[in-house]
């Protein structure tokens, strides 16, 4: 009987294919909340694999693989820095919508006892 593995059981089978490298050859940086600097000093173009929840609001230089739900993918190119950040559209209108509608409720509230 077959049994599925899961993500991690998966890793460590195939642990043997994976590449360790050294800080000074591939840079990781966070610059804000959901915003990421990616520099990779490799001379060679691979697929590189990031632990972030794949979701399709993920923005970046590159295009961004779905690998798991809980794995993305980018190509990095030698010598070549990316930007992968996270923009909801949707949630960012909603949030105005929100913001506004609060300061519409607060005129007419402080207008009323005013009067």
């Amino acid at each position: 009987m077959k049994k599925d593995l899961s993500l991690l059981e998966c890793t460590l089978k195939f642990e043997k294919y994976f590449i360790y490298i050294d800080k000074e050859k591939f840079l990781f940086e966070r610059n804000k909340l959901n915003n990421y600097q990616i520099k990779s000093n490799i001379d060679t173009n691979d697929l590189w694999i990031f632990p972030f929840k794949f979701d399709t609001n993920w923005r970046s230089d590159t295009q961004i693989k779905n690998l798991s739900n809980f794995l993305i993918g980018l190509e990095l190119n030698k010598n070549k820095k990316v930007n992968i950040y996270y923009f909801n559209k949707t949630r960012f209108i909603l949030d105005i919508m929100g913001i506004f509608a609060l300061f519409i409720m607060l005129y007419f509230f402080l207008r009323k006892t005013k009067c």
